[in-house]
């Protein structure tokens, strides 16, 4: 964990851990998601794809920007409109990437999640790794009631470890 500050940009945060990390590829992940993403398999997909990042994708909730991906699972560009059409896929908070990501978040004021996506996206360099499991945003009152409820019940699609 790194305190990077209550005002720094999604792509500042990312930048700050450049002191942090080695030669071996590292997840970026969002607090505010769950799923059961295999991530033993995410970070093979990532290494056989060669990118510099490898984002996990998973069918939209309704109220999230979808993804353009190619035919070949590689990110295309930018975001389209939100929705939840059938064959849309949006990110799933888990990436993969390595210290060649730094190249991509040393402007600030940027946000990691359009403007280095989109950059990496430009230039053939971000890749899908399609997830059709469990993945839940918990970004409202909503959505923490659903999951609380699912916790409560015993259906835990996500808990994926033994007590």
């Amino acid at each position: 964990m790194l305190d990077t500050g209550l005002t720094a940009t999604t792509a500042t945060r990312v930048q700050q851990v450049k002191d942090y990390v080695g030669d071996e590829p590292f997840l970026i992940t969002y607090g505010d998601c769950l799923s059961d993403i295999a991530v033993d398999k995410l970070l093979q997909a990532h290494s056989e794809s060669g990118h510099i990042l490898t984002a996990a994708v998973a069918r939209p909730t309704g109220r999230n920007a979808a993804l353009s991906i190619d035919k070949s699972g590689e990110i295309e560009g930018r975001f389209q409109q939100f929705g939840s059409s059938t064959g849309a896929w949006v990110n799933a908070c888990t990436m993969v990437t390595d210290k060649r990501i730094f190249a991509y978040t040393n402007q600030q004021h940027e946000t990691f999640e359009n403007d280095v996506l989109n950059k990496l996206a430009e230039a053939h360099e971000a890749d899908a790794y399609f997830h059709s499991g469990f993945w839940c945003p918990v970004e409202t009152v909503r959505d923490r009631n659903f999951v609380v409820q699912l916790w409560d019940s015993g259906t835990v699609p996500w808990k994926n470890w033994k007590d």
